[in-house]
């Protein structure tokens, strides 16, 4: 499992690589700059040593956030919480953390630490909790008013590949037979979740088990989605990000990516309207090797004033 975070935001990142191309969703407003032809024997990807990942507005304090940043070099990985406005730095835990963190109005944050097993903590750093012990628990989410949490079962030889409901303490109770709840979900009190996976960004009635919405379109890749308001939610894939409504099955365009600029992990924060992204970029230095470098971005809703979050 080693180096899997970076695999997991990277693989279809080095796939499409690839080959050059001049493909941007809408090319007038696209400025990313494409890739030459590959090496025969594929690209060097150069990982930056401090890789920004998972980023989560705390649900109670609009002016604070947690990300996760992964040190390649090492393999080091952190959790920290950071004020946006004193710019306030904190530890919250150091380990092997895989997949998304989800942070409650509880003030408890899960984390998928390394045995594949679903754990929680304050967002100061203490009592750490492990809440399952079957090493095939994923991508853990609270409902947004922390009654229940969600985790995939998701070990490969497991033939039941679905989603299993938990109580806050971590004693199953149900499992999803037609919907489920991945890394790109997000998860409302009334029951409603989206989410943007390979096959296309849908909502599901959690509650009732039923999915209420799916566009089945062809999309490479899978960023992540938040809902907007009740009925928008925004995701992104390898060509853009997109606002949706589910009821009409609207889509526009927020804002044109491409294969050398994606973005990852959205967290919205309705007190200021503002989306936060991991943005991964991807540079050729030469015929042999490609720059990845992945930082915290800020932007509104419609995706205009972009700005990058400094870490201090």
């Amino acid at each position: 499992m080693k180096k899997l975070l970076t695999f997991i935001s990277l693989c279809f990142l080095i796939s499409c690589c690839k080959e050059k191309s001049n493909e941007c969703a809408t090319p007038p407003i696209c400025d990313c700059q494409e890739l030459g032809e590959g090496p025969l024997n594929g690209w060097t990807y150069l990982i930056d040593s401090n890789y920004y990942m998972y980023p989560c507005f705390n649900p109670n304090n609009s002016d604070e956030i947690i990300f996760t940043e992964k040190n390649n070099a090492t393999d080091v990985t952190k959790l920290y919480k950071y004020n946006l406005q004193t710019h306030e730095k904190s530890l919250i835990h150091e380990g092997y953390q895989i997949f998304p963190p989800s942070w409650g109005k509880n003030d408890w944050i899960l984390l998928n630490l390394y045995g594949r097993s679903v754990w929680k903590i304050k967002s100061d750093g203490t009592e750490l909790t492990q809440l399952t012990n079957t090493f095939n628990d994923l991508y853990p989410i609270w409902r947004s008013d922390c009654s229940i949490f969600s985790a995939h079962r998701g070990a490969f030889t497991d033939i039941l590949q679905r989603t299993i409901l938990y109580t806050p303490d971590g004693i199953p109770f149900d499992t999803l037979q037609n919907t489920g709840l991945g890394s790109n979900s997000d998860w409302r009190e009334d029951g409603l979740s989206c989410s943007m996976g390979d096959y296309g960004p849908k909502v599901s009635d959690i509650s009732n088990d039923v999915v209420v919405f799916f566009d089945s379109a062809q999309y490479s890749g899978s960023g992540g989605s938040t809902w907007l308001n009740v009925n928008q939610f925004i995701w992104s894939y390898e060509k853009g990000i997109y606002k949706t409504n589910y009821l009409t099955g609207v889509k526009n365009l927020i804002k044109p990516t491409c294969r050398t600029r994606l973005y990852f992990d959205p967290t919205y924060s309705s007190n200021v309207n503002k989306i936060i992204w991991a943005r991964v970029d991807l540079k050729q230095l030469n015929d042999f090797e490609i720059e990845v470098k992945s930082r915290l971005f800020m932007m509104n809703p419609d995706g205009s004033e972009e700005t990058e979050i400094t870490i201090e």
